[in-house]
Order: C-alpha cells, then sequence, then structure tokens
C-alpha cells in the first residue's frame, strides 16, 4: 500500500511537471507567432506609405 502511494505521488508530479513545460512552450508559441504577424503587419504598412508617397 504504501508503494502505491508513492509511485502515486511520483506520478502526479511528473505529469505536473510535464504540463507545465507545454503551457510554457504553447506561450512561446503563441507570443512567437504574435511577433510574426506584427513584423509582417508593420512591413505591409510600410510599403502602403511607401506607395502612398
Amino acid at each position: 500500500m504504501f508503494v502505491w502511494i508513492i509511485l502515486m505521488s511520483c506520478m502526479l508530479l511528473v505529469s505536473s511537471i510535464y504540463f507545465i513545460r507545454i503551457k510554457r512552450k504553447q506561450r512561446m508559441v503563441k507570443q512567437r507567432n504574435h511577433a510574426q504577424i506584427e513584423a509582417r503587419f508593420m512591413q505591409r504598412n510600410r510599403s502602403a506609405k511607401g506607395g502612398a508617397y
């Protein structure tokens, strides 16, 4: 019984660390995508302004 409790706690610890890591990775990917979209938008604005002038 005691071994079972230790095993369960280890599993919970590993799964929680894994979950946090996945969440952090998703957040990083979101930030990167947002930066790419922003850069594209800025380039489009710059080219539009260049065409206007």
